[in-house]
C-alpha cells in the first residue's frame, strides 16, 4: 500500500475534506503526480508496494519513503523518473531479496537517471551474483548511509558513464564498490570489511577516493585496474584511505591505468603486499608509509628516491657503505648526502669505507680550504687572494713537453706551465711566450 501525500480533491488526498484514513485500509483513487509518498504504514510490503510507490511519483520528482519493516523482493526496482528520493528509517527500513530470485540482477536500479538519492535502506541480498543497487548511466545523485550485506556482486555499482555521483558513509560486508566506465564520482567515507574486495576503479577516471575503510577483504582494498588503451583508468586520486588486513592494500594494475595520485593511505598487515603497481611509473606516491619490502623494491635511480630515502633512517646505513650502494647509485655527491662529514673521522677510517681507499686524503682534505691563515692549508684574504700557509713544500706547476702543451685541448690567457723541452715557465697570452728569468 502506497499514500499520495499530494493535495488534491475528494478521494485524490489523503488530506482533502478532512479525510480520516485508518491504517490498514486501502486508499482508493490514488492520482500520479504526488511529491511525497509513504510506502506501507504497517511497515510490510514487496516489490509491488515500492514500485508502485516510485511510479506515483511526478514528473518534477519527489520522495518516497520507507516504514520501518522487511520489503521482500522478488523482481528488481526501477527508478523511472530523475529527481527521486527513496529514504528509509536508518537499517530498521529493509529491502530483502526472496532467496534465489534475482539471480544476476539487482534489487533497484536507476537507468540514465540524474538527482537521484538513496539514503538510510538496509539491503539484503541473498542470490547469486546479486548487485545490491547498480547506476547505470545516473549522474548528480547521493547515495549515502546505507547498509549492504549477504552479496555476490557489487553492494553499489556505478556503471556506463554514471558521472559526478556522490557516495559517502555507505558499509557493506559482502562485495563492496565497483566504478565501471565512469568518472569524476566522489567515494568517501565508506566502510568495507570482511568482503571479497573493498573498491574496485575499473575504466575508470578522475574518481575520489578518499578516507574510507577497507580492511580485512579478502582481495584488494582498493583496486584501480585498466584493460587496454581503449579501457583505461587514469589520474584518480586515492587519498588518506586505510586498507590493512587484505591481501593487498591499494594495487594499481596494467600499463594503462596511468597519471593516478596515491596519497597518505595507511597501508600495514596485508598478505600479499601493502601496495602493488604494475601500471606506468607516472603514479605518484606522496606521503606514502612504505614498509621494507617497498624500500628494497625501489630500483637504484628511481624516481621515488626521496620516499626510500625517508623509509630507510641514516642509522639503518652501515659503516661498509654496503646499503647506501644498495639505496643510491655510486657517485660521490650521493654518498656524501647520506655519510654527513661529521661522521668522517680525522684517520679517514670511515671515509675508506664510503670510497675505494686510495683517494682518502684527497676527499678528507678538501674541507681544507680555509677563511683564515693556518699553517697547514689555503686560506682567501680579505682582498679575495688565494694563499698557502704551508712551509714544508711548494707549489708545482704541470710539467709538459713541447708536443704536450700544442696538444691542449683548450687553452686561454693567463694558464701557466713548466716546459721539460726548453727548461722553463711558459705563460699563454695569444700565444705561448717564455717567462723571462725563469
Amino acid at each position: 500500500m502506497a499514500l499520495n501525500f499530494g493535495f488534491g480533491e475528494g478521494d485524490d488526498s489523503l488530506f482533502a475534506h478532512n479525510r480520516a484514513f485508518n491504517e490498514g485500509v486501502n486508499q482508493k483513487g490514488i492520482r500520479a503526480g504526488a511529491s511525497t509518498v509513504l510506502v506501507a504504514l504497517d511497515g510490510s510490503g514487496d516489490a509491488e508496494t515500492i514500485q508502485e510507490g516510485l511510479d506515483l511519483i511526478g514528473s518534477g520528482g519527489g520522495v518516497v519513503y520507507l516504514k520501518e519493516g522487511t520489503y521482500r523482493i522478488s523482481e528488481t526496482l526501477v527508478i523511472q523518473k530523475n529527481r527521486t528520493a527513496i529514504i528509509g528509517a536508518g537499517r530498521s527500513s529493509i529491502i530483502k531479496e526472496v532467496p534465489g530470485t534475482l539471480n544476476g540482477e539487482a534489487l533497484l536500479r536507476a537507468t540514465s537517471k540524474n538527482s537521484i538519492v538513496l539514503k538510510n535502506i538496509y539491503f539484503n541480498q541473498d542470490g547469486t551474483d546479486i548487485v545490491g543497487i547498480e547506476f547505470n548511466g545516473a549522474t548528480d545523485s547521493f547515495i549515502g548511509f546505507n547498509w549492504f550485506a549477504n552479496g555476490s556482486d557489487s553492494d553499489i555499482l556505478l556503471t556506463n558513464s554514471s558521472n559526478s555521483n556522490i557516495v559517502i558513509q555507505n558499509r557493506s560486508t559482502s562485495w563492496g564498490l565497483k566504478i565501471n566506465a565512469s568518472e569524476k564520482n566522489v567515494i568517501i567515507g565508506n566502510t568495507v570489511t570482511s568482503s571479497s574486495r573493498g573498491i574496485f576503479i575499473l575504466w575508470g577516471s578522475n574518481n575520489i577516493v578518499s578516507g574510507n575503510v577497507c580492511n580485512d577483504n579478502t582481495g584488494e582494498g582498493i583496486l584501480v585496474q585498466a584493460a587496454d588503451a581503449a579501457h583505461q583508468a587514469n589520474e584518480n586520486i586515492i587519498a588518506n584511505n586505510i586498507c590493512q588486513g587484505n591481501d593487498y592494500g591499494v594495487r594499481i594494475v596494467n600499463a594503462n591505468a596511468s597519471d593516478n595520485v596515491v596519497d597518505g593511505n595507511v597501508t600495514s598487515g596485508n598478505t600479499t603486499a601493502d601496495y602493488s603497481d604494475t601500471g606506468t611509473d607516472t603514479v605518484v606516491f606522496a606521503g606514502e608509509t612504505f614498509t621494507a619490502a617497498n624500500h628494497t623494491a625501489i630500483a637504484n635511480g628511481a624516481p621515488h628516491h626521496a620516499e626510500s630515502h625517508n623509509a630507510a633512517s641514516h642509522s639503518d646505513i652501515a659503516s661498509t657503505g654496503a646499503n647506501i650502494d644498495a639505496a643510491v647509485t655510486a657517485s660521490h655527491a650521493q654518498s656524501h648526502t647520506v655519510a654527513s662529514h661529521s661522521d668522517t673521522t680525522a684517520t679517514g677510517a670511515e671515509t675508506d669505507d664510503l670510497t675505494d681507499g686510495t683517494m682518502v686524503d684527497d676527499l678528507h682534505l678538501h674541507s681544507r680550504l680555509s677563511t683564515a691563515s693556518e699553517s697547514d692549508a689555503w686560506w682567501l684574504d680579505s682582498y679575495g687572494n688565494l694563499k698557502c700557509g704551508v712551509v714544508t713544500a711548494a707549489i708545482k706547476l704541470p710539467n709538459l713537453t713541447t708536443t704536450q702543451r700544442n696538444n691542449l685541448s683548450s687553452v686561454q690567457n693567463g694558464m701557466i706551465i713548466y716546459n721539460t723541452t726548453v727548461g722553463g715557465m711558459q705563460i699563454y697570452a695569444g700565444g705561448w711566450m717564455n717567462i723571462e728569468g725563469a
